[in-house]
């Protein structure tokens, strides 16, 4: 799935939007597969995977010179049930996609309090 992406107008391209990102993808489509040759010409700074390890992007030799593999900007939202897109909790992924985009805007630890709060009202027979 590392090859298959969110068009805009879907809840993903939503959620990048709100951390104030820009979404690489210009189809209007929900979940389109997408080619090497795609990538390298939509250029993303970050590759931002659900579901998947960094691995996968990184092992494929046709993607070894985009700039966001080389700059190792392959980011996985872990564990993939707290940023799930398709509930509440894509407000989560927005929060961490701004932290990896805007860092000096929204630093780690920013993130990490916000986290927090935010799984103590999602899950609060957890501690």
């Amino acid at each position: 799935r590392v090859l298959s992406t969110s068009g805009k107008g879907t809840l993903m391209d939503m959620a990048i939007n709100l951390s104030g990102a820009i979404n690489a993808c210009p189809l209007d489509l929900e979940a389109p597969n997408v080619g090497a040759e795609t990538l390298y010409k939509w250029n993303p700074n970050i590759i931002i995977l659900w579901n998947s390890s960094a691995d996968d992007v990184y092992n494929l030799s046709e993607l070894a010179s985009l700039p966001a593999v080389v700059n190792k900007e392959v980011k996985v939202m872990k564990p993939a049930v707290f940023f799930d897109p398709h509930t509440v909790k894509f407000i989560l992924f927005a929060k961490q996609v701004r932290n990896w985009c805007y860092p000096e805007v929204y630093d780690t630890s920013s993130f990490e309090e916000d986290m927090k709060k935010a799984l103590t009202v999602f899950y609060p027979s957890v501690k």
